[in-house]
């Protein structure tokens, strides 16, 4: 179900979702203030509402602190894939051999896979193969090169280290494994549901249910941008393709000339 829902508009997605958490949060209210409302001890169910809100609480901080810090580790693997990818294109212009004209031209057609079919491919959960055949192309041609002097072995080394470094940065954003949270919503949902019915204490006048419509809405926004994290390549959080795109509008542009030309 909720990948259906996470499948169409964020916006749209996020509307829905939270809509049904306010509605759901009502419900236990209404049925416990309507069943045990005036004979409900109140000092006991406020205790237990703390205690169930702050364990609902340290759930929800220690869940969406891991998967924000599993997202910004494949943000951080794009930008520097991107800026290794640059590199190594700059040092391709360097090396001025054909076998490095060859390659410059496979690694801009490498960033043109990776804009157009791999990250909309990565959105759906799978990956480019025609991607990783020119990735390992440059891979293999970088190794065959041919050097003449110092320099250019020294350029050659430059290229290995770049290429094993694309590589890693590569990886660890293909691979990169969402974590099931299956069992983490249904656990929040049972403790959002307790506490909404601890709630049941408390008369259902204006100002309790503006309390109730507000809280859901919190729990649910925080449950959902957990979620939202979680896929890192599509909705609201998803993570951009710019720093590839910039990168081959900047080298595969023809260069400017001055106006002395």
């Amino acid at each position: 179900m909720l990948d259906t829902l996470f499948s169409i508009n964020p916006v749209i997605s996020l509307l829905v979702f939270l809509t049904g958490i306010v509605l759901l949060g009502f419900i236990p209210y209404l049925l416990g203030y309507w069943f045990f409302g005036r004979t409900a001890d109140e000092k006991a169910a406020n205790h237990l509402l703390r205690a169930v809100g702050m364990l609902l609480g340290l759930m929800l901080s220690m869940n969406f602190a891991s998967v924000r810090s599993e997202y910004v580790k494949i943000q951080d693997s794009v930008e520097l894939e991107a800026k290794e990818v640059g590199e190594l294109l700059s040092d391709f212009k360097r090396l001025g051999s054909d076998d490095a004209t060859i390659l410059q031209d496979k690694l801009l057609k490498y960033l043109k896979v990776v804009i157009n079919d791999e990250w909309p491919r990565l959105a759906k959960g799978s990956q480019s193969q025609k991607a990783q055949e020119l990735f390992l192309e440059v891979e293999d041609g970088i190794l065959a090169i041919n050097t003449e002097s110092q320099y250019q072995q020294d350029l050659k080394a430059r290229l290995l280290k770049d290429i094993d470094e694309i590589s890693d940065h590569r990886a660890a954003r293909l691979y990169a494994g969402n974590v099931s949270l299956d069992w983490f919503i249904v656990v929040v949902l049972i403790g959002f549901l307790i506490s909404s019915f601890l709630l049941c204490v408390n008369p259902a006048r204006l100002s309790t249910l503006i309390f109730i419509s507000c809280y859901s809405t919190f729990i649910g926004l925080v449950l959902y941008s957990i979620v939202d994290l979680n896929q890192p390549y599509h909705g609201l959080t998803h993570v951009s393709v710019k720093p590839f795109q910039t990168v081959y509008n900047t080298l595969s542009s023809p260069p400017v000339q001055s106006l002395g030309e």
